[in-house]
């Protein structure tokens, strides 16, 4: 076994997460998963069409179909609930995980409800106030494409590292620049377009 003295893991890592955008994502779903909002989808005809869905089902749906998964244990075991939920053709009230067994998806539950309540207080002085129920629409797919731009800049940089070493230990890159390529592919079209963005 070759070592090579030159190369040190820690200075490839980084202490960038998806934490935020993943805790917007449950935030939303639990404040404003049964609002309906209206998205464009194309009909069988290639046509775009107005179409009614609610934020949770887009939210669910948008991030199974790219298969984006959850770093933080817990926000995972929450989107799975609405995720298991929403297959089976249910909705949780906020109720379940305010009073969830799982004392610390009740406690997640209870802190990322409590500040969708903040704003009425504005409201009691006459103070104009935007509510994000109001911009749901933008604030739905906006943590949709942030989560996702953030996913593939963190495989961007994973797969940068594991050129590095594969590079000083002599090996053949050329399937890793062949992903970095797409990677970036993916990157590109995200900045261009929010929307509708295959990560597979």
């Amino acid at each position: 076994r070759v070592l090579f003295r030159s190369f040190h893991p820690k200075q490839f890592e980084t202490t960038e997460t998806c934490e935020y955008q993943e805790k917007d994502i449950i935030r939303l779903l639990l404040n404003y998963g049964s609002e309906k909002i209206w998205i464009e989808v194309q009909d069988e005809n290639e046509e775009l069409k107005q179409e009614e869905v609610k934020a949770g089902a887009y939210l669910i749906n948008e991030l199974l179909m790219d298969d984006i998964g959850f770093e933080n244990p817990l926000y995972a075991k929450m989107f799975d609930e609405f995720a298991t939920a929403l297959s089976d053709d249910k909705e949780l009230p906020t109720q379940h995980f305010t009073s969830h067994e799982d004392e610390e998806l009740s406690k997640l539950a209870i802190d990322l409800i409590s500040h969708k309540y903040e704003l009425h207080s504005w409201a009691k002085h006459n103070i104009p106030v935007t509510t994000e129920i109001q911009k749901l629409k933008k604030a739905v797919r906006g943590a949709v494409y942030a989560l996702k731009t953030k996913k593939i800049a963190l495989m961007i940089i994973e797969n940068q590292k594991k050129m590095k070493e594969m590079h000083q230990s002599g090996g053949d890159v050329a399937g890793l620049q062949k992903k970095q390529t797409k990677l970036d592919d993916i990157k590109q079209k995200l900045s261009a377009v929010p929307g509708r963005v295959i990560l597979k």
